[in-house]
């Protein structure tokens, strides 16, 4: 199997705390990792440097082979690395379905004033205005 994440060295300071200590792995193509601790072991702040809401102090992070650290958040998840955020009520008045559209919205192939206007190349991209009650979350 080929790497698809490797983490080298990184290391994340906050003036003098440090948050993240020269961590290392490496994540096979078709596998999970769990990165799992006590609450202020650096978890959160390992995804952020990783999804780059954060530069690293020092350390390497590549993605499917290509050098991603000193890329901006927004040209990872060009790419296909991006994290979410454990806010379970971010749209709350929205479906199930609806929010996962907004979740991955730069692969729709299309703009905001396209889905807003509900143009033909939104509506052919396989989603739908209206989704069954079964989606509806509350």
């Amino acid at each position: 199997m080929s790497a698809i994440l490797e983490v080298k060295h990184l290391r994340k300071q906050f003036g003098g705390v440090v948050a993240v200590d020269d961590n290392n792995f490496t994540v096979e193509q078709g596998t999970r990792l769990g990165i799992i601790g006590p609450n202020g072991a650096g978890k959160t702040t390992i995804f952020n440097l990783i999804s780059g809401l954060l530069p690293p102090t020092r350390g390497s992070i590549c993605f499917r082979g290509e050098a991603v650290d000193g890329l901006r958040a927004c040209d990872r998840a060009a790419r296909g690395l991006a994290r979410t955020f454990q806010n379970l009520q971010i749209f709350a008045n929205m479906t199930v379905l609806e929010n996962v559209m907004v979740a991955r919205h730069r692969r729709s192939g299309y703009g905001i004033l396209a889905a807003a206007a509900w143009t033909p190349r939104a509506r052919s991209s396989g989603s739908s205005r209206s989704s069954p009650r079964a989606w509806r979350s509350g």
